[in-house]
């Protein structure tokens, strides 16, 4: 009995070790979802993107998260937009937090308005997250990929 057991703990310890593991994803096309441009990538994250447009002197963000199976959690980390005076220098303008979703394969933020200083160029930086549900609702694998959208003067 105690051999079974201890059989048991050496698979679950290995398991635990090679789940806990992030997976590491390159980008491998460029491909249009809804007028956007969206990165199919490797791994748990079948495509993203983030994109910013002018709504009456306000900026209006659209993006998407998407996977092919159910993740305990996706979305967008770290969300910020940034303002530049010139288009190359950027400063963190407003931290956004994070948009997370569970129990689902899409994450999407829809037409989301935020209100900037006109006369400066703006672009939005996150990263894109996902972690799958994995055995036990514990284990499961994380991906995350940096995102930054197209840059856009507000006048």
């Amino acid at each position: 009995m105690r051999k079974y057991f201890a059989m048991l703990l050496a698979f679950v310890v290995a398991l635990v070790g090679l789940s806990a593991m992030p997976v590491s994803a390159a980008a491998q096309d460029v491909k249009t979802v809804n007028g956007d441009a969206s990165v199919m990538a490797e791994g748990l994250i079948g495509a993203y993107y983030i994109n910013i447009s002018n709504v009456n002197g306000q900026l209006c963000l659209n993006g998407q998260v998407r996977c092919d199976n159910e993740m305990a959690s996706l979305g967008f980390k770290e969300l910020k937009i940034e303002q530049s005076t010139n288009g190359s220098n950027w400063t963190t303008y407003r931290t956004l937090g994070d948009i997370l979703t569970s129990n689902d394969k899409t994450c999407r933020i829809e037409a989301r308005k935020e209100s900037v200083q006109s006369g400066y160029y703006y672009r939005v930086t996150c990263t894109y997250y996902a972690k799958e549900k994995g055995l036990l609702g514990i284990l499961g694998k994380t991906q995350t990929e940096p995102g930054v959208s197209n840059t856009l003067r507000i006048s």
